[in-house]
């Protein structure tokens, strides 16, 4: 009894919000992309570009370094 219950208030739910997704996501697509969005991605960008640039030095570095002192040494 509580189970059927608890499905039925699930499924009423999951209803809800299929249809407010649906209606959004009309809406997103009526708009297009927004230039907050854009702006944003262009803030992340500059943001992340550095850092993935300064982690992939950082990990050739001690990565390679054994490699670095062998062709020194030879």
């Amino acid at each position: 009894m509580l189970s059927s219950q608890i499905l039925k208030s699930v499924a009423t739910l999951q209803g809800v919000a299929a249809s407010q997704v649906s209606r959004s996501a009309s809406r997103v697509v009526l708009k297009g992309p927004s230039s907050r969005a854009r702006k944003w991605a262009v803030i992340e960008a500059k943001r992340l570009v550095p850092a993935i640039g300064m982690w992939g030095a950082f990990m050739g570095a001690v990565l390679g370094w054994p490699f670095a002192v062998r062709a020194l040494v030879h």
